[in-house]
């Protein structure tokens, strides 16, 4: 049958004829439309502005939703998110697109720390809150301060040690990430008196972080020599300082170790000097992320 009804009779045409069960639209709502045979088609349709409806697939080359152009094109790609791409256009792109196109800040892919962060494609995949201990194999162990001793009673009665955090060899191994904001270290100090009461004190940043005192009694008889050591070690964790919070850029931190509170005793001093000293150490053991 030819595509124009012109010059055809109603009994040639009406099985193609689409109707509202041969009823008016209804004022309100939708009517379902049928062909002449009765067949219901996909169609509902109500009067002006009250809308229509399609069951099954609307298929379009181009479809507009009032001043929004629909997304027409499917870029094979999996779980893309529908964006606003230029006026009025709607189309798919992924997130890690959405994140480095304009004036946004590429996320650069990588496992960042505190708390852990996994970036893949831009794109922020996972998220750790607990944290990362990652401990130095014990032949591998850095020394921040190398065992050092002094004796009591010289010219210099502190020292300092100005350790760098971020990007020394010696204290940040190659395949160790400098984004560690805590370091786990072992602290060492050793005071060995024959006569004389002293006590030592090591600090990182101006806290405490070790000390000993000698304060017992000691024999007088300078024919003797006894001696009283005593040894300090502690391993614990202390957060290292950061210079740039937009860098993340790691802080040199001062240890300062020194020696106090001697006792007032210069024949003591003098006589015995040799055998009063006092030793620091510092090694790294490993940093919790």
């Amino acid at each position: 049958m030819p595509n124009a009804l012109t010059n055809t009779n109603i009994s040639a045409t009406y099985k193609g004829v689409l109707h509202a069960d041969g009823e008016p639209i209804p004022a309100s709502g939708l009517k379902p439309v049928y062909d002449g045979t009765g067949v219901q088609s996909a169609l509902s349709i109500g009067r002006s502005n009250q809308g229509a409806t399609v069951s099954g697939y609307l298929s379009s080359n181009d479809i507009y939703a009032g001043q929004l152009r629909m997304p027409n094109v499917d870029k094979g790609i999996q779980h893309q998110v529908v964006a606003r791409t230029a006026s009025g256009v709607l189309e798919l792109k992924s997130l890690s697109e959405l994140i480095t196109d304009g004036d946004e800040t590429e996320l650069t892919n990588g496992v960042y720390y505190n708390p852990k962060i996994t970036v893949n494609n831009g794109v922020i995949t996972n998220i750790e809150s607990r944290p990362v201990v990652v401990m130095i194999p014990t032949s591998q162990i850095q020394t921040l301060i190398p065992l050092t001793t002094y004796t009591v009673g010289a010219s210099v009665q502190s020292q300092q040690f100005n350790i760098n955090w971020g990007i020394s060899d010696s204290v940040i191994r190659p395949g160790y990430s400098i984004d560690a904001r805590y370091a786990i270290i072992t602290v060492t100090l050793i005071t060995k008196s024959a006569y004389l009461k002293f006590s030592t004190s090591l600090t990182m940043d101006s806290e405490v972080i070790g000390k000993t005192t000698i304060s017992t009694n000691i024999t007088e008889d300078f024919g003797r020599l006894d001696e009283n050591t005593y040894t300090y070690m502690n391993q614990l964790i202390v957060k290292m300082p950061v210079a740039n919070l937009e860098t993340q850029e790691r802080a040199n931190s001062l240890f300062l170790y020194s020696i106090g509170n001697i006792e007032n005793n210069e024949s003591k001093l003098n006589k015995q000097s040799r055998t009063n000293t006092h030793s620091v150490e510092v090694k790294l053991n490993g940093w919790i992320f």
